[in-house]
């Protein structure tokens, strides 16, 4: 059963870098101030939100069944987290899209990211941001959030078998009484898809050679990944599959 309080508003000031450094030191506000965030504790995660305690409450449940999915996926009674996670969940746009980070666009231009959601990693937090204003923005960190816990609880493996994961993984679908996995993982509303999907891309193209699949360098010590629509990633996933 998650907890909950209503915490201070002074605990959320405009950007998100100084809500992440301040967000353990600032006291209690007045009395007298209404604050709209609340602060939401489920077995494994803190979630911290303006879009109201049920909200919270909603947020916590999914990722701790994402957790207990993911322990199943491993075959592992318990999972290893040694660095707290939070989890910062805004109810619109503006408010999230303040706190983003930006990305690089085709004309060299900084632009807005395009989905729901993203994870930022850090020696003794981390965090995951998340825009409720859209539909199970969730999803938008699956990939990311199984990477943190196959970096945690697995020793290291080659670069296929940790994005094959990540990308199995992050098919899931869920809602209170079930879960689904193992669809295309590029084919949900959480990840803009302007390209093909996993499954189109490799009936399109000639495969990888297995050999050189199996043996190819990819740097999985950072959350930082471009796109996801190549054939390292299609192949990684339909081999973990």
């Amino acid at each position: 059963m998650a907890r909950t309080r209503p915490i201070p508003i002074s605990l959320f000031p405009n950007m998100l870098p100084t809500l992440l450094l301040g967000i353990l030191l600032v006291g209690p506000a007045p009395a007298a101030e209404q604050s709209p965030w609340h602060e939401v504790h489920s077995a494994h995660y803190t979630v911290i939100t303006d879009a109201g305690e049920k909200k919270g409450i909603e947020v916590a449940l999914r990722f701790e069944q994402m957790r207990a999915i993911f322990a199943t996926l491993l075959s592992k009674d318990r999972l290893n987290e040694p660095v707290p996670l939070t989890i910062v969940a805004f109810k619109n746009d503006k408010d999230y899209y303040q706190s983003a980070p930006l990305r690089q666009g085709l004309d060299n231009q900084a632009q807005p990211i395009d989905v729901s959601g993203f994870f930022l990693p850090g020696d003794d937090q981390n965090f995951i941001v998340l825009n409720l204003f859209e539909e199970e923005s969730w999803r938008a960190v699956t990939h990311d959030f199984a990477h943190m816990l196959v970096n945690y609880n697995y020793p290291p493996v080659p670069g296929w078998f940790d994005e094959g994961l990540a990308e199995y993984f992050s098919s899931i679908r869920l809602d209170d009484k079930k879960y689904e996995i193992g669809g295309d993982p590029e084919l949900h509303p959480a990840v803009p898809n302007p390209q093909k999907s996993l499954t189109e891309l490799l009936s399109s193209q000639a495969w990888l050679a297995l050999p050189d699949l199996l043996t190819m360098k990819h740097d999985t010590s950072t959350y930082i990944e471009g796109t996801h629509h190549t054939l390292f990633y299609a192949q990684s996933w339909m081999v973990m599959h």
